[in-house]
């Protein structure tokens, strides 16, 4: 949804990815997954294995090159997955270990977390936005 709304929007699209492209698609669910992540690629200006490979390793170099990280996020801070996105959140509010050793560091980047769903698991409805340091601390409790 971000990747199409960028290009009709005519920003680049670069694709980071954390394996090789045929490792990556073995966890798409469908083919007509596979095939929108191959026409999207196809219209990228790079498609590219981040160093390291993995996904923590690409998350890490998304937030800290990005000047807004965009998380699409359900903000379930129980299920952190190493390289996942409340890991990459957490890091991004709480420092990332690697911090800075990516060319092209930002240091002082904003974070847009929309919600997905937009009611949280104690029933409260959150809405997305920027989001400060202190926002999520007081959310995550």
């Amino acid at each position: 949804m971000a990747a199409h709304a960028a290009l009709e929007h005519g920003i680049n699209l670069e694709v980071p990815l954390p394996f090789e492209r045929e490792r990556y698609v073995r966890d798409f669910v469908t083919t007509s997954s596979k095939d929108e992540f191959d026409a999207l690629c196809a219209q990228a200006v790079a498609a590219y294995v981040v160093e390291g490979s993995g996904y923590y390793n690409v998350g890490s170099y998304v937030a800290q090159t990005s000047d807004i990280l965009l998380a699409l996020w359900d903000l379930n801070f129980k299920k952190e997955l190493p390289g996942g996105t409340a890991h990459i959140v957490r890091c991004q509010f709480e420092g990332f270990p690697d911090e800075g050793v990516w060319s092209g560091y930002v240091p002082n980047r904003q974070t847009y977390i929309i919600t997905t769903p937009r009611v949280n698991d104690e029933g409260r409805a959150i809405s997305g936005g920027f989001w400060t340091a202190d926002q999520y601390l007081a959310l995550k409790g």
